[in-house]
């Protein structure tokens, strides 16, 4: 009995635990990797970088190999503090492994995740929270993110942010786990994500306030009479009971930020500096915008064609189906509703620029930050799956929800370690208990075999209009994404125009789904559906491919190509790295493509493609790859907070328009100046590059070509501004990314010039004395050296960074300790609400 009990608490965490490795299957039991966007030219670069200088025991502070110089740990999109990035880097050398496990980890994670806001904070049954956090797990929202990472690590903890978010309403303790989430959701490294999350709390909150006060009526009533004497406290009470979970969630998000310092401090210093400083042009705030006839294609699977990932937003025909009918039988449950309100605004706030509300909001702190729209998907993505939740409560609840709440506590204390915390208190059991039948499920079917008041049949046969809704509406889904390609100005990319095969697909869809609603009675309507969403997805992802089984072979990330091969034995005894520049394009036929197909012949054919770009890539070096082999460039890849605007203005004359996301290889055409300390350029063998400053010494695919006499990287010059050099000997003999000690021998007053990124937070010292470093040429720094032989030594430490710690570890201390306190006197009456 005992055991078969823990298997009751523990089943369906486990089925969602389960549910993951039948989705990757092939990224688990293969050794193949996720070799293609963000995930191969952003994310492996900078986690193999974070991991080689964790393990050397360096906290990488500087990034001397990307942009001419620029911080590391205040990129934000690193994740340099995030614990689980420190472990999986600490723990498994190789990068695509580590990346592997953290996508892995974090998909189970947002599966919990949804179980424990669905049992805990919305108290559905075991059917029903299943379905809402396998179709949040395994839907295309989150899914299809699984090329950026630091996104998908965001979304997995928004089920937990509204989970503490509503048990904070009732329990003292959750403000502070809500807390302590936040500041893990930031440290993840998505600040897009977290706003847009933020946003999604607060309009629940809002909504719980309006519209869900009458929860407290009888938590607190029943010891309440004799703490609350004066007038003052009652209207404390009542301002507190109506506002709890705007109050929990404006308190947690400022606690949030200061735990937070020691990553949030360096990152908003690097805003200002950054070409997104006070905000973006309003034209790429909108886009990526979710035209209305591509809401189809978002909301149903692709099984033929790839729509770009941020469009994907689709929980299947079944899917929807559920989401309907939960949306139609939650409108009246004001704690329900709040669902049904986040799932508009999702959707509302993806359209973007089609929407002339956005052109506003777009103006606005904080909506002015980011770009592409379409990623207030993700609040559609967990609204729906909430309310598909809903709808199998519904369908399949077999006892009345006003049976005790001590029997639906023990049910679901085994969904997650912060369950007991998260419980009801001795006194919000024993009101709760009194609480109507119909307190969250006003239309669960009450008695024995699903049959309630009206019963389950008897509930569908009354909503066949709600059915008949529902057909009609998949059908203008569908034929709008039938008719989207004849639509102007839709500026999307990606494929758009459905495949025949997708049509069938959807209109079969659409009668299993409609069938199983007309003929089939409650549970068994209710697993029809669920099974058909799950199969929906479990196709496409195969089908489209999702990422995480669009894979290649381990040797496209970890085998160097002949160029960088060249650079590593040129530079093996280098002191400092060798800047070089690319200005190669990927358009030709790799030279070994017939030894690729050979070696890789029993691979899929998507596989070999991949890894044949992968090393296309490779040959080209494109940013950010040369940080794997610590080749440093002149340009780099970053759609956050990098480049530095000095940077942006520094190549600007070179180029017809601004490099805003940092790349010059498809963008220069001829090779860069001398000032600009490049070493090595890899051109096409097309490209004109002058003999008499260049010299060929590896031709393939790709000519790589060394400058004949190349710039010291640090020199003498009379001025900053100007860069003249003057008579004397300047050289780095200690290099490292955060410091390096220069030798100079200058006949007078000089500068030390190096052809590095000047940035807040570098100091200097002239034989121990300090120096001032200034901008030197609109892009590097300089220091002042007298006549003489001296030794200059250069550190970097963010500015605000030692006060940020201190500040941070003293805020994770009082979370602790308050944390604490709470947790041994909530169970006290009338504690938290006043004292």
């Amino acid at each position: 009995m005992r055991s078969g009990g823990n298997l009751q608490k523990t089943g369906p965490a486990l089925a969602v635990a389960a549910l993951v490795p039948v989705f990757c299957a092939r990224l688990i039991l293969t050794p193949l990797i996720i070799a293609h966007g963000d995930a191969f030219t952003y994310f492996y670069p900078y986690w193999h970088a974070a991991s080689d200088a964790l393990r050397a025991g360096r906290l990488p502070l500087w990034n001397d190999l990307i942009f001419m110089g620029a911080p590391f740990l205040a990129n934000g999109q690193t994740g340099l503090l995030y614990l689980p990035n420190l472990l999986v880097w600490l723990l498994v050398p190789d990068t695509p492994t580590a990346y592997t496990l953290s996508l892995l980890l974090h998909l189970v994670w947002a599966g919990l995740g949804m179980l424990a806001l669905l049992r805990l904070g919305m108290r559905a049954n075991s059917p029903a929270a299943l379905t809402g956090a396998a179709l949040f797990t395994v839907g295309g929202a989150l899914t299809t993110h699984a090329g950026q990472i630091n996104q998908l690590q965001g979304m997995a903890w928004l089920p937990w942010l509204f989970l503490l978010l509503d048990r904070s309403r009732r329990s003292p303790f959750a403000p502070v786990l809500l807390a302590a989430a936040l500041a893990m959701q930031i440290l993840a490294g998505h600040a897009q994500t977290v706003f847009i999350g933020a946003v999604g709390m607060g309009v629940a909150a809002l909504w719980w306030a309006w519209r869900d006060s009458g929860i407290y009526h009888g938590v607190h009533g029943a010891h309440g009479e004799g703490v609350f004497k004066s007038s003052v406290c009652s209207v404390s009470l009542w301002f507190m009971r109506r506002f709890a979970g705007v109050i929990a969630l404006t308190t947690a998000g400022v606690a949030a930020l200061v735990l937070t310092l020691p990553q949030l401090a360096p990152m908003l210093e690097l805003s200002s500096f950054s070409n997104r400083a006070g905000g973006l042009p309003i034209n790429e705030v909108v886009s990526f915008s979710l035209h209305p006839f591509l809401f189809g294609r978002a909301l149903l699977p692709n099984y033929a064609v790839t729509l770009h990932g941020e469009f994907v937003g689709t929980i299947g025909v079944g899917g929807l189906a559920l989401a309907l009918m939960g949306a139609w039988w939650a409108r009246k449950d004001p704690h329900w509703q709040a669902w049904i309100a986040v799932t508009a605004v999702g959707l509302v706030l993806a359209s973007g620029k089609w929407n002339q509300f956005y052109w506003k909001l777009g103006l606005l702190p904080g909506f002015n930050l980011f770009r592409v729209p379409a990623r207030w998907l993700a609040l559609w993505a967990i609204g729906a799956s909430v309310l598909a939740a809903y709808a199998v409560h519904v369908l399949t609840a077999g006892s009345p929800y006003s049976q005790g709440m001590e029997a639906r506590r023990k049910s679901v204390e085994c969904v997650s370690p912060l369950s007991p915390a998260l419980s009801p208190t001795r006194g919000e059991r024993e009101s709760e208990s009194r609480a109507t039948a119909t307190a969250h499920f006003p239309l669960a079917p009450c008695g024995r075999g699903g049959q309630g008041v009206r019963g389950n049949s008897a509930l569908l046969r009354a909503d066949k209009i709600l059915i008949l809704l529902f057909g009609a509406g998949v059908l203008v889904l569908v034929g709008v994404t039938y008719w989207a390609p004849q639509a102007k100005g839709l500026d999307v990319p990606g494929q758009v125009a459905p495949q025949p095969v997708e049509l069938v697909l959807w209109l079969a869809s659409l009668g299993a789904a409609a069938g199983a609603l007309v003929f089939l009675r409650g549970r068994w309507a209710a697993g029809a559906l669920i099974g058909l969403a799950l199969l929906e997805l479990f196709v496409m992802s195969h089908a489209m491919p999702m990422p995480y089984n669009r894979l290649a072979p381990p040797q496209a990330f970890s085998e160097p190509r002949p160029v960088i091969e060249a650079i590593l034995a040129r530079e093996k005894a280098a002191a400092v790295p060798a800047r070089y520049l690319s200005i190669a394009g990927i358009e030709y036929e790799p030279g070994d493509r017939a030894d690729i197909a050979a070696r890789y012949a029993g691979y899929p054919e998507s596989a070999v493609y991949d890894y044949t770009v992968a090393a296309k890539l490779k040959d080209v070096i494109a940013p950010n790859l040369g940080m794997i082999w610590g080749i440093a460039t002149v340009d780099g890849y970053d759609g956050g907070v990098l480049p530095l605007q000095a940077w942006t203005d520094f190549t600007a004359p070179l180029l017809d328009e601004p490099a805003v996301d940092g790349r010059l290889r498809e963008r220069l055409a001829a090779p860069p100046p001398a000032d600009w300390g490049v070493k090595y350029l890899i051109a096409a063998p097309g490209v004109a590059v002058a003999d008499e400053q260049w010299r060929l010494v590896a031709a393939g695919d790709v000519n790589l070509y060394e400058r004949r006499e190349p710039g010291a990287a640090v020199r003498l010059v009379e001025s900053p501004d100007a860069g003249a050099p003057v008579a004397g000997r300047a050289v780095i003999t200690r290099y490292a990314p955060e410091a390096l000690t220069i030798e100079t021998d200058g006949a007078g007053d000089a500068y030390v010039l190096l052809l590095d990124a000047y940035y807040p937070g570098w100091t200097a010292a002239v034989d121990g004395e300090a120096a001032q470093v200034l901008p030197a040429m609109g892009m590097f720094r300089a220091v002042p050296v007298p006549a003489g032989e001296h030794v200059v030594q250069m550190n970097y430490l963010p500015t605000s960074w030692p006060a940020a710690w201190v500040i941070g570890a003293a805020a994770w201390s009082v979370l602790v300790g308050v944390g604490g306190i709470v947790w041994r006197r909530a169970g006290r009456p009338g504690y938290w609400i006043c004292r």
